[in-house]
Order: structure tokens, then C-alpha cells, then sequence
């Protein structure tokens, strides 16, 4: 339900494009690719490798996820990433925002804070000060 609610966001923020018909079997391709994306958010996607799973070329594989989801495959997964680490940060309060960092896949905890505020809008510090206040 979840992933529906957050597909339903993302599609209703998308820019809007030319018509372009899109069909059922290339949407659920699109869909595997999100599936992949989201079973391992420590490792960024690889579009060759994308692209041959799901029997596409890398083009079209890009044009239609942008379509789809009203964005880049790398900036969808770094939106998805920053926000677990968000859930993370605000679910978990035994893990440090370092542990949060690390156990999404970064070694550089700098650029971590970068990403969180670009994608968040506030360092991951100050939103787990703010997610721990009642």
C-alpha cells in the first residue's frame, strides 16, 4: 500500500510531457525496474544492467521511467534512499545518524548530510531532534 501511495505522489508531481502511449508490458517492465531499485538501497542502480533485466535498451528504459515516475531512475533512487534514511532517523531512535548513513551505504557521512538536506530540506541531525520532540 505503501508503494502505491508513493507511486500516486510521484505521478501527480510529475511534469507534464508529450503523449506518449505506453504499454502494459513496458509499464510493468518499469515496474520491475522500481522493484529492483528497492531491494537494495546501499548499492545505486546500473542502468546497463537495468536495461538487460528487464530485456530493454538503456534509451528507452530511461525515457519511459522518466515518464512513469516523472524523473531520472538515480534521482528516484536517491529520493527513496533519503527517504529511509528520513523513516529511519524518525522510527528508530536507538540508531545514530551515522549508523542511519552507514547502513544505507555510505562511507562518506558529508556527502550523506548533503543529500538528506537537499532531498529533506534539514540536515539529518536537526531531523532527529525534530522527529523526537512530541
Amino acid at each position: 500500500m505503501e508503494l502505491l501511495y508513493h507511486f500516486f505522489i510521484r505521478f501527480s508531481r510529475r511534469a507534464t510531457y508529450d503523449f506518449m502511449h505506453v504499454n502494459k508490458n513496458d509499464i510493468e517492465k518499469i515496474l520491475g525496474i522500481e522493484r529492483i531499485i528497492l531491494q537494495d538501497l546501499r548499492t545505486p542502480p546500473k542502468l546497463p544492467q537495468l536495461a538487460r533485466s528487464i530485456g530493454m535498451c538503456e534509451s528507452k528504459m530511461k525515457q519511459l521511467f522518466k515518464k512513469i515516475y516523472g524523473d531520472s531512475i538515480y534521482n528516484y533512487y536517491l529520493s527513496v534512499r533519503m527517504n529511509e534514511a528520513a523513516s529511519l532517523l524518525k522510527n528508530d531512535k536507538s540508531l545514530s545518524v551515522s549508523e542511519v548513513g552507514y547502513a544505507l551505504g555510505f562511507s562518506n557521512l558529508s556527502h550523506f548530510a548533503q543529500l538528506f538536506k537537499r532531498y529533506i530540506g534539514v540536515n539529518p541531525k536537526e531531523y532527529a531532534m525534530i522527529s523526537s520532540t512530541p
